[in-house]
């Protein structure tokens, strides 16, 4: 092969070098005219005074549904979900309610492409859509379809960002109470401890079958907390429960109970009101083993949804509810992030001759198995059974 010589080595250069002093402008005016448009365009739908405010957000199985208010009353509304990188929006129409000024309105995110959406409605104008409510009102992320959505606020502007969606972890366990907080307790032990003695043994049991775990916590201390330190602890823990439990495939809480009737004995598990009745199946099924395996001293419900009120309704009738849920732990990673968590209490500690058989004769850790077998089953692995010590 014939060589070049160092003439014709600097002749090449050149033209690369001359190449791109020639591309560079171009392509820095072509970036400098983008940005120009993507500029004047937010401008345009941010010329009119913001007379709108979001009132309710929640997650839904396809996307948002949202309830507003804006100043400029018109009989039809119109929702604008726009890419603010591509400039392109997809248009919903939103109903007006009773009130002439309120809309209310659908958003499906399943078939979009992954990037940052700001929220507009249009009616005799267009807006930005405001959310002034605090933090804990707002929804945060949830699982759409293949996609994972998130809340941002843009100086309470309402948007979102959609990426693809993926698993990190298998099951998520909230070992209820922690740190001051010790929760029920008897003379011999507090709730604190049991929930974490029992929750350390179940996530051991699920990595021997090779599933990943999240703790909420795995000492004593409150573990992981989010949101703002003004909440209470247990806002904090639902928040965390909630944005972990959305990339887990089972979330749920473990806890005991107490109670001042000395009567009141058992397990009970406590579940959302407002999700399908076949989405219970795994629990359905742990209620069932559980059912079999303990001694039941009194009745009363014991697989049931709480209302805000306090009132418990039988969640093994098939039926769905529409009311808030009570516990907090159960309620916010629903509302916020669209995600089923569980309240498995294992007995009463108040009860002596409950904790006796539960606790002393260790009876708890068959309660655990039922658990175990049936998340293991329920995520496609084959249940392999304890060792015997």
């Amino acid at each position: 092969m014939k060589k070049r010589n160092p003439k014709q080595y600097r002749i090449i250069i050149a033209l690369l070098l001359l190449g791109l002093l020639i591309y560079l402008p171009i392509s820095f005016l072509e970036q400098k005219k983008i940005t120009k448009e993507k500029e004047q365009w937010i401008a345009q739908r941010d010329q009119n005074p913001t007379t709108n405010k979001v009132i309710e957000m929640a997650f839904t199985d396809q996307g948002i549904e949202i309830t507003g208010t804006i100043h400029s009353q018109n009989q039809t509304y119109l929702l604008e979900l726009c890419n603010l990188e591509t400039l392109t929006c997809e248009i919903k129409e939103a109903n007006s309610t009773s009130n002439a000024n309120e809309y209310q309105g659908n958003l499906s995110f399943e078939h979009l492409d992954n990037g940052t959406y700001g929220l507009y409605i249009k009616a005799n104008t267009e807006e930005k859509v405001m959310d002034y409510r605090e933090t804990i009102d707002k929804i945060v992320r949830a699982k759409i379809g293949d996609k994972l959505v998130t809340r941002i606020d843009q100086d309470h502007h309402v948007q979102f960002t959609i990426e693809d969606f993926k698993y990190q972890y298998d099951i998520l366990i909230d070992p209820g109470h922690g740190g001051d907080d010790i929760g029920s307790y008897n003379d011999d032990i507090d709730e604190k401890r049991l929930n974490l003695l029992q929750s350390k043994y179940e996530k051991e049991r699920y990595e021997e079958h090779g599933l990943t775990v999240k703790m909420i916590r795995d000492d004593y201390s409150y573990g992981i907390m989010m949101g703002e330190d003004s909440w209470s602890k247990v806002r904090q823990r639902a928040y965390a429960i909630g944005y972990y439990g959305v990339v887990a495939k089972v979330s749920y809480s473990n806890h005991h109970n107490s109670s001042i009737r000395k009567s009141d004995s058992g397990w009970e598990i406590i579940v959302p009101g407002r999700i399908a009745y076949d989405t219970l199946l795994p629990e359905r099924k742990v209620k069932e083993i559980w059912e079999e395996a303990y001694l039941t001293r009194e009745e009363h419900l014991r697989f049931y949804a709480r209302d805000e009120e306090g009132e418990l309704y039988s969640r093994e009738n098939g039926e769905t509810y529409d009311f808030t849920d009570y516990y907090a732990v159960i309620r916010i990673p629903y509302d916020l992030y669209h995600v089923k968590n569980i309240l498995y209490e294992g007995c009463y500690l108040s009860n002596s001759l409950d904790y006796d058989w539960y606790y002393t004769k260790g009876n708890w850790k068959d309660l655990s198995e039922a658990k175990i077998k049936t998340y293991v089953e329920y995520l496609g692995k084959t249940y392999i059974p304890p060792k015997e010590s």
